[in-house]
């Protein structure tokens, strides 16, 4: 599944960064992967992984150019757990990532997740629009979709109609909203069966 990202931004109260939530709680190298919170601001700062109390690496942002710093929100930020985060010397299993605010330095508290071996799978950077009535159409921006179509998963389990969608390994481009989505979490599946992060890359649409 595709990690989560919410629909809505608002401005930052104050505070130090908090993660309330890390989507999904299992994740992989390269895979995108969802942190909930606050306070996180809206400039992109950093995302580190540790093991054992060492600092090992910190979070990768390289996502395709539609995306821009829409991955960095006050209250959620996609990232993926880095290329080098096990060669660094990391092992598989247990990490705690802290968010590190852009500008003032301060950090949260470090949250568990756990980092498994193969392949990352698909995941969403942006949705485009993220609201809106049924039959209204949506753009998806990430990678691994693969070339083949999959499915795009509404809240509540409601397929999308794919039948004039275009598919591609990075977009998933016209995909209208059906007739009985609801405000929550969306997923694109690729054709092998592997989704976004549900519990990593979901996207919330709201109805209007």
């Amino acid at each position: 599944v595709s990690n989560p990202f919410p629909f809505s931004a608002l401005a930052v109260t104050g505070g130090l960064p908090t993660i309330s939530e890390i989507s999904p709680t299992s994740t992989r190298i390269g895979k995108y992967t969802t942190i909930m919170g606050a306070n996180f601001g809206t400039t992109p700062g950093d995302v580190e992984f540790w093991q054992l109390g060492v600092h090992i690496d910190d979070g990768e942002f390289t996502f395709p150019a539609q995306c821009g710093s829409h991955y960095w929100q006050h209250d959620s930020i996609v990232v993926k757990p880095p290329t080098d985060l096990i060669l660094n010397g990391g092992n598989y299993g247990d990490f705690d990532v802290v968010v590190r605010r852009s500008g003032d330095n301060a950090t949260s508290l470090p949250h568990p997740v756990e980092i498994l071996a193969g392949p990352p799978g698909p995941g969403i950077c942006l949705m485009q629009p993220d609201n809106g009535p049924a039959g209204k159409t949506i753009n998806f921006y990430g990678d691994n979709f693969n070339t083949a179509a999959g499915a795009v998963v509404f809240h509540n389990n409601e397929f999308a109609d794919l039948t004039n969608a275009i598919w591609g390994n990075q977009q998933v481009l016209t995909v209208p909203v059906p007739n009985n989505a609801a405000t929550g979490p969306v997923f694109i599946r690729d054709s092998a069966g592997m989704d976004s992060n549900l519990k990593s890359t979901i996207a919330p649409l709201q109805e209007r």
